[in-house]
């Protein structure tokens, strides 16, 4: 009875994560077209309410379907719905509905919207960022049970500095790009939001998760990163226009982060058979 529960909150938890990953980046563009003095008052992107100004049909993507009412975003909605659904029932599977655990459904919905956000625009909002560290210094403060303070804080540190490694030499490839090619980079290969969500992470987790966080990060991303090629080369062979190989890293950072926040026991496990072979 407890995981339908849990599913049906994910059902819920996806509306909400749904209407911010429309709200937010729709309302970044716009303050950013505000600050744009060539910009008109009529010319300003508009802002969707959290709310819909719809019919309750098609509130959902599962409703959306149903009725036939379709736009671009109903496969976005349907398929949020049914991970967070299966997610939120695997975890009350796991550890049951319990108030200690509670704001590990929180961070699903939380990793959905940031990874949701920066595959659909590239960015990693900072209002993101601060609900997910406010809500590990939550957790701590309300049960305390799974992280100390100080732990937090080397969390914060380690993932900042590696971080900030991995942007610093996705400005070298940059610059090397444009040495040897002619060709400067539009856009490094690590932005600074992701750095900020390294350290975001690095609070939610502590200072040595973050670390093999990272490293499953890397392994995620690089299979991505070989997909991307692979598609790249499919689609010469058929003649279609090449575009810019450049993948989204924040969800491979949130895939690292839930591996060693959910199962951080089977996470050892398997790194352990990783270096030892």
């Amino acid at each position: 009875m407890h995981v339908l529960i849990a599913a049906l909150l994910g059902f819920g938890a996806a509306f909400i994560v749904n209407r911010l990953a429309d709200h937010l980046p729709a309302r970044r563009y716009n303050q950013l077209a505000r600050r744009n003095p060539f910009s008109s008052a009529h010319s300003l992107p508009p802002v969707p309410p959290l709310v819909p100004r719809a019919p309750l049909s098609r509130w959902f993507g599962i409703t959306s379907v149903a009725s036939g009412a379709l736009s671009k975003r109903t496969a976005r909605y349907l398929a949020l719905e049914i991970a967070l659904s299966a997610i939120f029932a695997l975890l009350a599977h796991v550890y049951g509905l319990y108030l200690p655990v509670s704001f590990f459904y929180i961070y699903a919905a939380l990793f959905a919207l940031i990874a949701i956000v920066d595959i659909e625009h590239r960015w990693v909002l900072p209002s993101t960022l601060i609900a997910l560290t406010a809500c590990a210094i939550l957790e701590w403060l309300f049960f305390g049970w799974r992280n100390v303070p100080h732990e937090m804080v080397r969390g914060a540190l380690n993932g900042f500095a590696l971080g900030m490694c991995l942007w610093l030499l996705g400005l070298a490839h940059g610059k090397l790009r444009k040495i040897v090619c002619g060709k400067a980079a539009r856009r490094t290969v690590f932005g600074l939001g992701d750095v900020w969500l390294l350290s975001a992470c690095g609070v939610l987790i502590g200072g040595e998760y973050i670390l093999f966080a990272l490293l499953f990060a890397m392994l995620s991303g690089g299979v991505a990163a070989f997909g991307a090629v692979l598609q790249r080369l499919l689609s010469r062979r058929r003649g279609q226009r090449r575009g810019v190989l450049a993948i989204p890293y924040a969800p491979h950072i949130l895939i690292g982060t839930a591996v060693w926040l959910y199962a951080p026991a089977a996470a050892t496990q398997l790194l352990r058979s990783l270096v030892l072979g």
